[in-house]
């Protein structure tokens, strides 16, 4: 994310600034793919009282927002930027059924009015 000078293990990044940041990914083999993200007005996840479990999942998993009024759509990504999941108008506890999806890291959008809050989610 900084031309290469920072790597991690995690797939989260946390204290990123708005704007494009392109992402290297090199798996043990040493294959490479590079994907660009825009990041844009994060809210923090506690800020909406917003809870995702169980995390790691498997065939479901439920996502709890305390001010679901402001909570517009859900949409769950895969590692290449596509959506594989999206539900409108969300209720304060709603039921993801994720058992159709391969095994791997996604990431839960939860767009509202203020812009998107993102959560990590492992699906096995």
């Amino acid at each position: 994310i900084d031309g290469g000078a920072t790597s991690q293990a995690s797939a989260v990044f946390t204290d990123l600034p708005d704007g494009d940041i392109t992402v290297l990914v090199e798996d043990a083999a040493g294959c490479t793919a590079t994907q660009t993200f825009t990041v844009s007005s994060v809210l923090n996840p506690a800020a909406l009282g917003l809870r995702v479990f169980p995390n790691p999942a498997d065939a479901h998993v439920t996502v709890v927002i305390d001010h679901a009024e402001r909570a517009e759509r859900y949409v769950l990504i895969d590692v290449t930027g596509r959506v594989v999941l999206a539900k409108a108008d969300p209720a304060a506890r709603t039921q993801l059924d994720v058992d159709h999806l391969p095994a791997g890291y996604y990431t839960l959008s939860v767009e509202h009015p203020l812009g998107a809050t993102r959560v990590p989610l492992v699906i096995r």
